[in-house]
């Protein structure tokens, strides 16, 4: 997703269904949507997702960070919905990315993750069960240390009881393991 653009709105929502009509059109077999990205960053990401329909949304009279992150983590999915009709009524495929990030429990824990949002509930146990039809693990770049294993052993075991196939996207920073004992 390009820029730091909010699902809230309508008009962003049928831009990025452009898209999907756009590559339909070009004859893709099928479509892979990630939150991440590696454009446009907000510089105020404690603040993004306030928008003023986001916050006429939220259920409390009160700002209130977890009711903010529903109200966008809502809107992320009915794009993502949208996009997964569009893309069945043409017969293509969606798969979704589960990055390692989007499984800590609030954005105060995504900080340190600078291409992701904040404020955002990224509902992406629902993704898997409702909308993809292949599942992308990504961002887990260490070799088989606790963290990693918990980050897809969680996401294969969602996928697997939903009965949707898992790719495991590697990029491995710590090479220095795959070296030992491989004899060039």
């Amino acid at each position: 997703l390009s820029g730091v653009l909010h699902p809230i709105y309508p008009e962003v929502r049928k831009y990025w269904l452009s898209w999907v009509d756009f590559c339909v059109a070009r004859g893709a077999d099928g479509m892979d949507f990630r939150v991440c990205n590696h454009s446009d960053r907000s510089h105020e990401k404690e603040e993004y997702g306030f928008n003023a329909p986001a916050l006429k949304a939220c259920k409390t009279e009160r700002i209130d960070r977890d009711e903010i992150a529903r109200v966008n983590g809502e809107a992320y999915t009915e794009f993502l919905l949208d996009a997964r009709d569009r893309l069945k009524g043409k017969g293509r495929r969606i798969n979704v990315h589960v990055e390692a990030p989007l499984l800590r429990p609030s954005s105060k824990d995504m900080r340190w993750y600078p291409n992701h949002p904040h404020n955002v509930d990224w509902q992406w146990e629902r993704w898997i069960r409702e909308i993809a039809d292949e599942v992308v693990i990504r961002g887990s770049y260490h070799l088989r240390n606790a963290t990693h294993d918990f980050i897809v052993d969680r996401i294969s075991r969602v996928a697997h009881d939903a009965g949707k196939r898992v790719i495991y996207q590697s990029t491995i920073k710590e090479l220095e393991p795959l070296k030992q004992g491989i004899d060039t």
